[in-house]
């Protein structure tokens, strides 16, 4: 998917306007820039004042890596899924989270969460019981459960069991 589709998946791009005199608008400078003359670096949308990645609300940067592992853009789920524990990793610091929503068309829809950084008694004795476990299954399995316990919780007990 190029960049101005994909982008236009959260942004009216027609609606924000071009940096460049030679355009109307955000989708003519995408256009311009990362496709015609490739003249922009590979991270410039995380710098681009239009979308304020940098600076701006916590819930629009979530809800953007959210879209780059939504089914539509990422067809592969176990990509998806991967990418998903790696924004976690550096995500839990700040005490964000992306957890699966709901599917579509079995396929998981993430969305982003605040969850705080304090640690939790239950946290803390199964990660010294399951010490010399791989961390990212046990984070894969504890995300599963954590997000199915609302819409699922025969899932989120079954996967508890199983680990």
């Amino acid at each position: 998917m190029e960049e101005a589709e994909f982008l236009s998946r959260l942004y009216n791009l027609a609606s924000l306007p071009s940096d460049d005199s030679r355009f109307e608008d955000a989708a003519g400078d995408i256009w311009q820039h990362r496709v015609n003359n490739y003249d922009w670096d590979d991270d410039w949308v995380f710098y681009d004042r239009r979308f304020d990645m940098m600076n701006g609300d916590d819930d629009a940067f979530l809800a953007f890596l959210c879209e780059t592992i939504h089914p539509v853009v990422r067809p592969d789920s176990s990509e998806a899924e991967r990418i998903c524990q790696l924004y976690n990793q550096y995500l839990r610091n700040d005490g964000f989270q992306i957890v699966e929503k709901n599917r579509l068309s079995g396929k998981p829809i993430f969305i982003g969460r605040y969850v705080g950084v304090g640690v939790t008694p239950a946290a803390s004795a199964a990660k010294a019981t399951l010490g010399g476990t791989d961390p990212g299954y046990l984070f894969q399995q504890v995300t599963r459960m954590e997000a199915a316990v609302g819409s699922d919780p025969a899932l989120a007990i079954g996967t508890a069991k199983e680990l």
